[in-house]
């Protein structure tokens, strides 16, 4: 892989969209569709249960477009609630001409569509149904039956009257209490990509190879390393702001590899649909491309952090971290994956898996996250994370540097004997309530 295409690969990092906050209602107005329904129906339908679940967390709906399926009219009442589920991937339609509005709802289903909507963070090995019976909205429904009407209610109430800190993880290793580790949980979300707001942000990665004293005294050495480019450094500088609209963002990415601009790309996100723009007009990007690996690998979960400690700043908090084993293995990965291409190695899954290991476990990793709370704007004490800071170093053992002469095998070893791989990334995000219009020229 090139140095551009690696950039390009980092930079969907930032093309992530998080989830909604959870905000009650009044009166349970929701329900009206529902309502009429007799005991000989009991079940409800995931049109019906979508419904509910959105006017029962009092969520505005902004349809757009025409619908694709054969059973949902763009006219009828089930058509916001199967548009955002759609655009949020809530549920997975039966077809692509039809939803499947009428077919009942699982247990399984509708946890895992609640978890989506609200970004819950849940423990490792964890289902979505198994946290929220543990949290109580589940509690008490037949899990192997699919759902009534009557348990759709009991669940939307429930869910009316929990606090939002009582459906996040947060590990036993956190020294916070629960406020402070559902702002550090929420600030993180946010800085992925918040739908009600604008955000700028500037990501930074840069790594380099720090060599021993000795190794420093011999100019081969050093210049050995040099050839190997352990300098680089890449910006990805990124805007996102919600069209007026609906949910519908715009997002705009120009990325620098060691100060030179080396891609400049636009996404628009429309409904179910995104649309990207390289310069060559907007392109629509399904969603089997658009959902990179990579991307998946660095969304944030409070799993991924241990012995986080908090104390206070001018503005919120400050909290320290520690990766935790599992985030190891993934930074292990992606760090071995990026010495591999800088030294251009290919190496047996073997050889791959015991180069692994060593990293893992001769890495040092700190992680710290400047937390403010907001004072204004559409939602006063949101937690936006200003500034997040991953610096990692890994002894790496001197045999997986290749030579040009195996013969100084020796000699290298004594100045290097296990060099430093130093990967460091950090991200800046300001944020403003803005809105844009779509562009243009997008393809329908």
């Amino acid at each position: 892989m090139n140095k551009r295409r690696w950039l390009q690969t980092v930079s969907a990092a930032c093309l992530l969209l998080s989830g909604m906050g959870l905000s009650t209602v009044s009166t349970p107005a929701w329900a009206a569709q529902t309502a009429s329904k007799t005991s000989a129906s009991p079940l409800i339908t995931k049109g019906e249960f979508l419904f509910n679940l959105f006017g029962g967390l009092g969520i505005p709906l902004h349809p757009s477009g025409t619908s694709p399926y054969k059973d949902v009219a763009t006219s009828s009442w089930q058509w916001g609630p199967v548009y955002a589920a759609a655009q949020l991937g809530l549920m997975k339609p039966d077809s692509a001409s039809q939803f499947g509005v009428k077919d009942p709802v699982s247990p399984a289903q509708a946890a895992s569509a609640i978890a989506t909507l609200l970004n819950l963070s849940l423990p490792p090995n964890t289902t979505a149904l198994q946290w929220l019976s543990q949290r109580g909205v589940f509690q008490g429904i037949d899990a192997k039956a699919d759902l009534s009407l009557a348990e759709d209610f009991t669940i939307m109430s429930r869910l009316q009257t929990i606090k939002p800190i009582q459906l996040d993880y947060i590990p036993s290793s956190w020294r916070v209490d629960q406020t402070q580790g559902e702002d550090l949980i929420q600030g993180m979300r946010i800085l992925q990509g918040a739908p009600w707001l604008q955000a700028q942000d500037t990501l930074s990665m840069a790594t380099a190879f720090v060599l021993t004293p000795a190794a420093l005294k011999v100019p081969q050495t050093v210049q050995q390393f040099k050839q190997q480019s352990q300098n680089e450094k890449a910006v990805i500088d990124v805007s996102r702001s919600p069209a007026a609209a609906g949910l519908n963002v715009s997002e705009s990415i120009i990325g620098y590899l060691n100060g030179i601009k080396a891609q400049t790309m636009q996404i628009f996100r429309q409904g179910n649909q995104s649309f990207a723009n390289a310069g060559q007009g907007w392109q629509l990007i399904h969603q089997t491309v658009s959902a990179n690996p990579a991307s998946s690998q660095l969304l944030f979960h409070s799993s991924m952090l241990a012995d986080v400690s908090v104390a206070p700043s001018a503005t919120g908090w400050f909290f320290t971290a520690a990766p935790s084993p599992s985030a190891k293995t993934m930074f292990a990965q992606q760090m071995m994956q990026q010495f591999l291409q800088l030294n251009n190695l290919v190496l047996t899954p073997q050889q791959q898996t015991a180069l692994q290991q060593a990293f893992v476990k001769g890495m040092h990793a700190t992680m710290q996250y400047d937390v403010a709370l907001t004072k204004s704007g559409p939602q006063p004490g949101t937690p936006l994370v200003s500034n997040s800071q991953v610096q990692i170093s890994v002894e790496i053992p001197s045999s997986a540097f290749p030579l040009a002469n195996e013969a100084k095998r020796a000699a290298f070893d004594r100045e290097v004997a296990n060099v430093t791989f130093q990967w460091s990334l950090s991200q800046n995000a300001q944020y403003n309530h803005t809105v844009v219009n779509p562009p243009v020229g997008l393809p329908k």
